[in-house]
């Protein structure tokens, strides 16, 4: 049975709709709404920058990670559980329609509120204007479907560790396959699936150590992601920075491998770079999900973290750094698979000259340039798009008629062309309002001497390529 009446978000409201579902004792139920504020809404933050929201619960709701974990750990336990999740979506207004609606959580229907939360799918076109920063975040188009009425968000999903069956490192992955099937129609990991997907170093496996780098990357490829994987020292910190750009501009989550020293003791922990927000400056902070709110509640002194926080360059440094007990962190990000010219081939050899011609410091050139990977039907768009505008824009000099016949035939070439599935694109800013533009080949051997150039033209434009959803 469902009940989709609009209510106030609140606990007392919510702990209402929660004991209708989940067999509590007495004791649970008198501590049930005590515990919702500590333990459900600090981590739902970022949807309460409203004065008053409101929400619709479903009763029941069909979640496969759920269902797994429930059929390889909690099937054993003495929890009181149920095989579905309750889910409850947020709205700013009691109006039933996409301009009001903040996203939906999860929570999984046990009876301990702390293992709870599930799953969390902001809509972060209706929320993202609560950041202190203009962002541009990484998300994909989603349907729900509530009350009869389907609505569509553009959301990266959060999946939330319950220390048992999942931890930070599992959550991560999980949330990240889920983003990456939406956007890229890769492969979902399956919670029942990883502990088989992995031998190197396998302990007891309930309740979970976490897992290392080595068991992360066996899984992920077990799963058909293939990622590059990266250490961190300080010698490399501009090379790991480049890295983390790329991926972010490319739409592609970036794995951070990190430690925390808190109060003397050393946590190994991993949180997703999921966007960034830019500055008058062109400086660059970093939006990162946390699925158990550990580090976030570190940074802010908190006592109980939300799922997603801003960081500068400065404090990502200090994370991933070696330690006088610790080695350094890492980054792990996934790679398309029919992408064979990779990022550190591509910019030290087969972009070397473009890069020579930049005037300025590494830090100059590195603000003036972007390389992120593109699906080629963008490009297509974009150099459809492109020939339409020179048309009705240029100025009918010489020069300019020149370069519309230039444009519309190379850009015309390659809209007829059977291209790569993505294509490399480098973006350089020539300080006058536009840019340069060149497309490159990623699926030849990263050591051949063939030219990956797919056009001699470099194009000029206005407006580069925006892969992340850009939000006031």
């Amino acid at each position: 049975m469902r009940n989709f009446l609009f209510k106030e978000f609140c606990a007392p409201n919510l702990g209402a709709d929660i004991m209708e579902v989940v067999a509590f004792d007495s004791e649970e139920r008198e501590s049930l709404v005590p515990d919702i504020p500590k333990y459900i809404i600090p981590r739902l933050k970022i949807f309460c920058g409203q004065t008053t929201i409101y929400y619709i619960f479903e009763n029941e709701y069909i979640e496969t990670e759920w269902k797994d974990m429930i059929s390889v750990h909690y099937i054993n336990t003495s929890y009181q559980t149920k095989r579905t999740v309750m889910r409850v979506h947020l709205f700013r207004r009691e109006e039933m329609c996409e301009e009001a609606y903040l996203g939906f959580f999860t929570l999984r229907s046990i009876n301990d509120v702390d293992l709870m939360l599930s799953y969390v799918y902001p809509n972060w076109k209706n929320i993202a204007s609560d950041l202190p920063e203009k962002s541009y975040i990484m998300t994909y188009k989603k349907s729900v479907h509530i009350c009869g009425t389907e609505l569509h968000m553009y959301t990266y999903p959060l999946y939330v560790q319950d220390s048992a069956v999942t931890s930070c490192s599992h959550a991560s992955m999980i949330a990240m396959s889920k983003y990456l099937k939406g956007k890229y129609h890769y492969q979902c990991i399956r919670i029942f699936d990883m502990n088989d997907s992995y031998t190197y170093g396998k302990k007891k496996i309930y309740p979970t150590l976490g897992l290392d780098p080595l068991q992360m990357l066996e899984i992920l490829d077990s799963n058909g992601i293939f990622v590059d994987y990266k250490t961190y020292s300080d010698a490399m910190q501009k090379a790991v920075k480049a890295h983390i750009d790329f991926c972010i501009e490319s739409a592609m989550p970036v794995l951070l491998g990190i430690h925390i020293r808190n109060q003397g003791e050393v946590a190994e922990h991993v949180i997703q770079i999921v966007g960034h927000t830019l500055d008058s400056e062109g400086e660059k902070n970093y939006i990162i999900y946390d699925d158990s709110g550990y580090y976030t509640s570190y940074r802010n002194h908190a006592k109980a973290g939300s799922f997603v926080d801003i960081i500068t360059w400065k404090e990502m440094k200090q994370l991933l750094s070696e330690g006088k007990d610790y080695e350094c962190g890492f980054i792990m990000y996934p790679i398309h698979e029919k992408v064979y010219i990779l990022y550190d081939e591509l910019r030290r050899r087969h972009l070397k000259s473009f890069f020579d011609h930049i005037s300025g410091t590494d830090e100059e050139v590195q603000k003036k340039t972007r390389i992120l990977l593109v699906d080629n039907n963008l490009v297509k768009e974009y150099l459809n798009d492109l020939i339409l505008k020179e048309k009705k824009e240029h100025d009918e000099t010489e020069d300019d008629i020149e370069y519309e016949r230039i444009v519309e035939e190379e850009a015309g070439r390659l809209l007829r062309q059977n291209l790569p599935h993505y294509i490399w694109v480098l973006e350089v800013d020539n300080g006058n309002g536009k840019r340069s533009l060149i497309l490159a080949d990623p699926t030849l051997n990263s050591a051949t001497r063939k030219n990956i150039l797919l056009s001699s033209a470099v194009f000029t434009v206005t407006e580069g390529f925006s892969l992340l959803n850009d939000f006031d």
